[in-house]
């Protein structure tokens, strides 16, 4: 079935030039436009292998700026996926062991996005990858004190071995960076792509995004598989220089 899923990261209070932030009152807007364009509520599922469609919304790092997302959500009865970086909870500007509770406790999805984010996942030892998830996890269900069996794939870097190791350490719900609407199974983990808001995307790029409009997917998935070819033909060069464009950045 298809399901288009959103992929928000920060939330600041001030308008910044950060690749993957929106103001809570842009982010407000999106959630407006997504509400009159699409329709219903956003699908949740708790880690469960149960289809589902529609749309969804999913963050990203764990940003303290989620909690003014939250709002904003609960203000329409949404709920959302946050994806935490658990090396990164209690650092400056990021969430606290309380604020994690406070989202599990307002039935939002608490999941993992890793130890501490590393760079090319996909090109990891499967050991490796699977640690991640299984550290991160045990972090999560310790603050939470609840199963915690969905996850997000840090930097877009996925492939069949990141899924599989998802699915070793328990992992059911697997969302990566790919811009397509369906998903796909590794053996007990269902793995589904998502579309990324970008700084600068206005509250109606958002809606056609999350309504399906081929106007708004089409070029996200375009993109995606060009850069998919670049790196594929210059592996080094390409990640050198995203390193250096998107430095700073998640």
């Amino acid at each position: 079935m298809s399901l288009r899923v959103l992929m928000y990261h920060d939330i600041e209070p001030e308008a910044t030039n950060n690749r993957y932030s929106f103001t809570a009152r842009d982010f407000a807007a999106h959630m407006s436009a997504i509400k009159a364009a699409a329709g219903g509520s956003p699908a949740i599922a708790r880690g469960s292998k149960e289809a589902m469609s529609g749309f969804a919304i999913t963050f990203d790092d764990g940003h303290k700026g989620w909690l003014a997302a939250a709002d904003a959500l609960e203000a329409l009865g949404w709920r959302a996926y946050f994806f935490i970086i658990t090396s990164r909870i209690g650092a400056a500007g990021g969430l606290e062991a309380a604020d994690i509770r406070r989202l599990h406790a307002a039935g939002h999805v608490i999941g993992s996005h890793s130890v501490d984010h590393p760079y090319h996942l996909a090109a990891r030892e499967p050991v490796f990858i699977e640690e991640q998830w299984t550290r991160s996890k045990a972090v999560l269900e310790d603050i939470i004190g609840h199963e915690v069996l969905s996850a997000s794939v840090p930097g877009g870097s996925y492939n069949r071995r990141v899924g599989l190791a998802a699915d070793a350490a328990g992992v059911r719900m697997l969302f990566t960076s790919e811009p397509v609407a369906t998903s796909w199974d590794v053996d007990g983990c269902r793995v589904f792509g998502r579309y990324a808001l970008y700084n600068g995307m206005d509250a109606q790029a958002a809606a056609a995004l999350a309504a399906g409009r081929l106007s708004a997917t089409l070029p996200q998935y375009l993109s995606w598989n060009l850069r998919k070819a670049v790196r594929a033909v210059m592996r080094r060069p390409y990640q050198a220089i995203r390193r250096t464009l998107y430095k700073g950045t998640s």
